[in-house]
């Protein structure tokens, strides 16, 4: 996932130029920018399914899993409007798949021209 929004951002800029060959290696390979949002695609929905497991299993869990599931001890990094720090913030493990799955669904929907570094 990380490496597909990066190399979007990089492709943007202008500093990665050698995805060009991808398509010219097989006539069955995608344009290389729509290989990478069919990978986002991928990604978010093998997050809807984590969230699922996570909330519809009826298993019993050990306390320490208990402790992950209900306790706000999962770190996620946001950048402030500033662009300047990172915060953190910490999420239940719920609570951070929901986080990740909203900002994957907003990037998958953004026009590939708008990925860039700010």
């Amino acid at each position: 996932m990380a490496y597909d929004l990066r190399s979007l951002i990089l492709i943007n800029e202008g500093r990665l130029k050698n995805y060009q060959d991808y398509q010219r290696i097989s006539a069955s390979n995608p344009d290389f920018r729509e290989f990478l949002k069919k990978d986002i695609e991928k990604a978010l929905n093998s997050l809807y399914e984590l969230q699922d497991y996570i909330t519809l299993s009826n298993m019993k869990l050990s306390e320490e899993h208990q402790k992950m599931i209900n306790t706000k001890i999962v770190p996620l990094y946001f950048l402030e409007q500033s662009q300047q720090n990172m915060k953190v913030i910490n999420f239940t493990l719920t609570e951070s798949v929901l986080q990740m799955s909203s900002a994957i669904f907003t990037v998958r929907h953004l026009s590939i021209e708008r990925f860039n570094e700010t």
